[in-house]
């Protein structure tokens, strides 16, 4: 083996073109796990906030409960009965 082909490997192991390109891919890639990073950080804070995330014990006391809710359509429907009732009795005197 000559000395130019005993030293080709410690002249020639990485070209300047793609040790500029090595360098690219990991300034690329830190800048995305950094947005990854900060993503995931927003999400922790969001996932804890109360304000959007009311716990279920909260919300149900927050809510109307069902049967009021039913009671309410009934009186509204007896309601609407009884103006529809009266209505066909003052369409039928004026006939």
């Amino acid at each position: 083996m000559t000395v130019q082909q005993s030293n080709f490997l410690k002249n020639n192991w990485i070209n300047f073109s793609t040790l500029i390109v090595v360098l690219g891919f990991v300034v690329t890639q830190s800048k995305w796990q950094q947005k990854v990073d900060s993503h995931i950080d927003n999400y922790e804070l969001h996932k804890v906030d109360e304000i959007l995330h009311v716990p279920l014990r909260e919300n149900i006391s927050v809510f109307v409960p069902r049967t009021e809710l039913s009671k309410e359509i009934n009186n509204l429907k007896a309601s609407v009965k009884s103006m529809d009732s009266k209505l066909d009795i003052l369409l039928k005197k004026q006939r």
